[in-house]
């Protein structure tokens, strides 16, 4: 049994996989958040282009995503605040620090990310990097 990457401490098949699947659709700005995480740690680029809102998307977000996948290893999500983004709500911010090694090197990312609703489904909109 493969524990999710997302930090739940739960088993992938039950946790972001569904959503990766195509299965189950986040039904909070943290579960989207978490699931995109898990989608970088399994390298599922489809899924980063499908959950980012294409009002914001750049153009290249694919192509930009697929030469960036392998250079880092993703160790461990901590989220540190959600601010709105329940299932009722139209919008939400998750800040988060995502840990990671690249060439060996350990390193942190920490984002306050923004979400939408669109039609009752979360979108990542954008997001706040403070490194």
């Amino acid at each position: 049994m493969k524990i999710c990457p997302c930090g739940s401490g739960r088993p992938y098949d039950h946790c972001c996989g569904p959503f990766h699947n195509g299965i189950a659709k986040a039904e909070t700005a943290e579960q989207l958040m978490r699931s995109r995480y898990a989608a970088f740690c399994t390298e599922n680029v489809e899924y980063l282009v499908e959950t980012h809102d294409k009002d914001t998307r750049v153009p290249k977000l694919r192509e930009e995503l697929q030469n960036s996948m392998g250079s880092a290893q993703w160790l461990r999500l901590e989220v540190i605040n959600t601010i709105r983004g329940q299932s009722t709500d139209k919008d939400g911010f998750v800040q988060f620090i995502a840990h990671y090694s690249e060439n060996g090197q350990p390193g942190k990312m920490e984002e306050l990310s923004r979400f939408s609703k669109k039609k009752g489904l979360w979108f990542y909109t954008d997001g706040e990097h403070s490194n």
